[in-house]
């Protein structure tokens, strides 16, 4: 319990002597601080930040817009998972284009991931909002919102979709493999006179 109050209080600390060098800023760096601050959020990705708007409130839209989308997924996620658990045969017809349902664990993971991933953004969305009418109605850079947005979902996306693709990819090597080398039949099918060798 000692460590955790000495690491709060330190925490609590560094906080407040941050948000103390931000108001304040330091000494004469203040200006040339500030002025490489803008240069990291506006012109550093290079190319890449080109590809988004940066009209006032363009940042937060994105993020609130992605996140309906992941409120979408883990709505139809929810929708399949009580279907399935009102009449666990439902789904069975869907095997026909490869797809079979198991006991529904993953897709309640699934389902989790998006819905708490839709309230993050919405969240992160909603503090920009707050954020850019404190600071006379735009953030110091919309583009790098946008572009962090579109980051984060290419990123999450990947680490949803990328594990069902290798496991797809593994077993379809798996398969090929075993077409690809011969099969021998089992010894008691080989001759007694090459038994012997």
């Amino acid at each position: 319990m000692e460590t955790v109050l000495i690491m709060s209080g330190l925490m609590v600390a560094i906080l407040l002597i941050t948000a103390n060098y931000l108001v304040k800023g330091i000494g004469g760096m203040s200006a040339p601080l500030q002025q490489i601050g803008l240069f990291l959020l506006n012109k550093a990705p290079a190319g890449i930040i080109d590809l988004f708007s940066d009209e006032a409130g363009s940042g937060s839209k994105t993020w609130i817009r992605f996140g309906m989308f992941w409120f979408l997924l883990a709505s139809i996620g929810a929708f399949l998972g009580l279907w399935h658990s009102y009449d666990g045969t439902a789904l069975d017809s869907l095997a026909s284009i490869g797809w079979s349902y198991d006991d529904g664990s993953m897709l309640t993971e699934y389902t989790n991931v998006f819905f708490f991933t839709a309230l993050n953004y919405m969240l992160v969305g909603g503090a920009l909002v707050a954020v850019a009418r404190t600071a006379n109605g735009r953030l110091a850079s919309e583009k790098s919102a946008s572009m962090v947005a579109l980051l984060l979902t290419a990123s999450t996306a990947a680490y949803l979709v990328l594990p069902a693709l290798l496991r797809l990819s593994h077993s379809t090597m798996k398969q090929a493999s075993s077409k690809a080398s011969p099969t021998f039949p089992p010894l008691s099918w080989v001759p007694c006179s090459m038994q012997q060798f």
